[in-house]
């Protein structure tokens, strides 16, 4: 009788386990992001991400409205990244980076929150953003 409690009870902990450890992955919106040093100021934000697979995020405020330029640079040493800008509705810019690239996030803004969103489908490494107000 003993026996067979603790071979359901183990079987139930088992069971538990897996399924949070299933939950937990199913969960994870933002992937995978090592080694990840953000430096947000009145000029700018600084990204610097030792590898990523999957989404990373920085949310910011912007007051403008109208047409907006923020100009960027960014340098990833391994893998292929994109870059987004999306607000709460929309995705209003959206560019590949290549191992070197310049250039500016254009986009007719409103007043609100934004999300930068540096996105890798496959394992990207030495990722360095910078994004200048």
């Amino acid at each position: 009788m003993k026996t067979r409690l603790f071979l359901i009870i183990g079987t139930l902990i088992g069971i538990l386990l897996i399924g949070a450890t299933l939950v937990n992955v199913l969960l994870e919106k933002d992937g995978q992001a090592k080694d990840v040093t953000e430096n947000i100021t009145e000029t700018g934000i600084q990204l610097s991400i030792g590898s990523l697979q999957g989404d990373y995020s920085i949310e910011i405020e912007l007051n403008k409205e109208g047409p907006i330029s923020l100009p960027y640079e960014a340098l990833i040493l391994e893998g292929e990244v994109s870059m987004l800008m999306e607000s709460s509705e929309e995705v209003v810019w959206r560019k590949t980076i290549s191992p070197l690239s310049k250039g500016n996030i254009e986009f007719n803004a409103t007043p609100g929150n934004y999300k930068i969103i540096i996105s890798a489908e496959e394992e990207a490494k030495n990722i360095k953003v910078g994004i200048y107000r």
